[in-house]
């Protein structure tokens, strides 16, 4: 009888135990989240045109570019020769993340760019593109094309056709989602410049 009253009392502070370390775990992954503290610039060099721009996390929360909130805002127009030095995103800043590791959490930035020239071509190049601790860059991918091979940060994409458009997917990882990140700051420049079609 001593025996049984052992090896139940035994049993019941492991099932304690395995309870206590599920929760504990669950609490540890949950919440995590990354302060996006994103800052985009773009150059427009002798072209005029259009570009909307988002940030989807995990969970498909989107943010957008050029608007006050979570809701799409109208495209940004630009014109010939404007520098744009703070294009910010809309409110909230901050992206769940899954607080797995080893599972892809990824903010996904988009970029839709139209040209309004109807005899000029626009030149894209995504410039000094960098992310800080524990974030890395996964792919910058143009039309849903192959991914494009950057040196140093820059990104050199197919040309925008007169009266044509394009998007631009920027994939960025987290490399330990099991921390919340404080700021992300993600920062690169759009340049834009006008060439003969």
């Amino acid at each position: 009888m001593g025996n049984r009253k052992i090896k139940l009392l035994a049993s019941i502070t492991s099932l304690i135990l395995v309870f206590a370390v599920m929760a504990v775990g669950i609490w540890a992954a949950a919440g995590q989240t990354v302060n996006v503290t994103t800052s985009v610039s773009f150059t427009a060099t002798g072209v005029s045109g259009t570009m909307q721009g988002t940030l989807t996390g995990v969970g498909g929360v989107t943010q957008y570019y050029n608007s006050t909130s979570s809701v799409a805002g109208p495209a940004y127009t630009f014109s010939p020769d404007e520098t744009l030095t703070d294009w910010t995103l809309g409110s909230p800043t901050a992206i769940a993340i899954d607080g797995v590791d080893g599972e892809a959490s990824a903010l996904v930035y988009t970029l839709t760019i139209t040209n309004a020239s109807t005899t000029d071509a626009i030149i894209v190049n995504i410039a000094d593109l960098t992310v800080g601790t524990n974030l890395g860059v996964v792919s910058v991918v143009q039309d849903a094309g192959a991914p494009i091979t950057g040196i140093a940060g820059d990104y050199s994409l197919t040309n925008i056709a007169p009266s044509g458009s394009t998007v631009v997917v920027i994939t960025i990882y987290v490399i330990d989602d099991s921390i919340s990140i404080t700021s992300a700051d993600i920062t690169y420049t759009v340049n834009l410049t006008s060439v003969n079609a």
